[in-house]
């Protein structure tokens, strides 16, 4: 049974805070509706409250950057718009907090703090915002069912036709936590993560990731009644299928993905036949590690901690020089990109320090190449 909302709020003024916050980002970001807002600012779900203070973060972000494109000006630069890392410069900040002016509109606009609506708007039964309520964004079957622990259900109605309806549609924390899926919902995920990436099937594919995770994590099927248990051999295709879901714009896959990135490393550390799958995979995985270091704070982190791991990993397999180089081309290439975010090749060359101190025990001209090319970004 749902946990009843614990806000101060009567819910008729829940309701109301909503439809204000709803009507501010309508207007800060210039959509034609609730939900559009919503869509353009990437909502999946629910939100905690430090989730919640980066979403409007996030939104005053989007509404400086729509601001300048209408003025036809940059946002970046000398000019004041956005400080390095796109963290917005008017007024008071820290980190990924909204300025004091940003704060000030909020407030005058919703007739409430920042700082306090959190716990006035509509919360789901876990006690978080319930942003879909909030946006009038209407819940995939997948995420419904899973917020509410009805995937079984969901299942015995026929599910979606992907054979992935028993597993979890939503991050995990620990993989552990994860039950055991059957032979043939991994065999389903394995399929779904071997196809290109879409938005679209952003909860199927959070699904084909759990079911990759809880088979890590457990080394057995929930059918399998053999003691022998063995650890996960990934192939470098379908580390690759994983990489390619740690960009997504839903927080959720973008996370799940990438524990699945530092599980699948852990797990296989010792499996000497899997290191050409690793090293040919790498490049990939570190890419999407890099990539993934440009979203939400809650997903950068783990971003961070998946490129290391994963860095390790390569070097482990092919040597540290393999993996410099590709870290290194990883780095060159955000740097270079046309609206660089300095925290993610902050992140990369972080990875880089770590394995650094492994070339002195690689072949001279490989370590002196890797060296040269790992000065050189830093340079950049």
């Amino acid at each position: 049974m749902a946990v009843p909302e614990t806000s101060c709020r009567p819910r008729g003024q829940r309701e109301e805070l909503a439809a204000r916050l709803a009507a501010f980002a309508v207007g800060c970001l210039g959509a034609s509706s609730a939900a559009k807002a919503g869509a353009k600012l990437g909502l999946m779900g629910s939100a905690t409250e430090e989730e919640f203070r980066h979403l409007l973060w996030h939104l005053e972000v989007l509404t400086r950057q729509r601001a300048a494109k209408l003025a036809d000006v940059s946002v970046f630069g000398g000019g004041g718009g956005e400080c390095a890392g796109g963290a917005p410069s008017g007024g008071a900040t820290t980190g990924q907090r909204c300025s004091e002016l940003f704060e000030a509109a909020v407030r005058d606009a919703c007739g409430a703090d920042v700082t306090d609506m959190f716990s006035q708007l509509p919360l789901d039964g876990h006690g978080r915002v319930d942003l879909l309520r909030v946006f009038g964004m209407t819940p995939t079957a997948a995420s419904f069912a899973s917020a509410r622990g009805e995937t079984a259900a969901l299942a015995s109605e026929g599910g979606d036709g992907t054979g992935l309806e028993c597993v979890i549609a939503d991050f995990v924390e620990q993989a552990g936590d994860l039950p055991r899926v059957p032979r043939p919902a991994f065999e389903a995920a394995q399929a779904q993560l071997l196809q290109e990436a879409s938005e679209a099937n952003w909860a199927t594919d959070v699904s084909a990731v759990n079911a990759l995770r809880a088979v890590a994590a457990h080394a057995k099927f929930d059918d399998d009644d053999d003691d022998d248990n063995a650890p996960l051999l990934p192939t470098a295709a379908l580390i690759e299928g994983v990489a390619r879901r740690c960009g997504s714009k839903r927080p959720a896959l973008a996370k799940s993905a990438l524990k699945a990135l530092i599980e699948l490393a852990c797990a296989s550390a010792a499996a000497v036949e899997l290191g050409a799958a690793w090293v040919e995979a790498a490049p990939a995985a570190l890419t999407a590690c890099v990539a993934a270091a440009r979203g939400t704070k809650l997903v950068a982190r783990v971003a961070e901690e998946a490129l290391i791991v994963v860095g390790r990993r390569a070097a482990d397999s092919g040597g540290p020089a393999v993996a410099v180089r590709a870290l290194a081309t990883c780095i060159a290439a955000e740097a270079g990109a046309k609206v660089p975010l300095p925290a993610a090749v902050a992140s990369g060359l972080r990875a880089v320090a770590t394995l650094a101190p492994g070339l002195s025990e690689a072949a001279p001209a490989d370590s002196a190449s890797a060296a040269a090319e790992g000065t050189a970004v830093c340079r950049e």
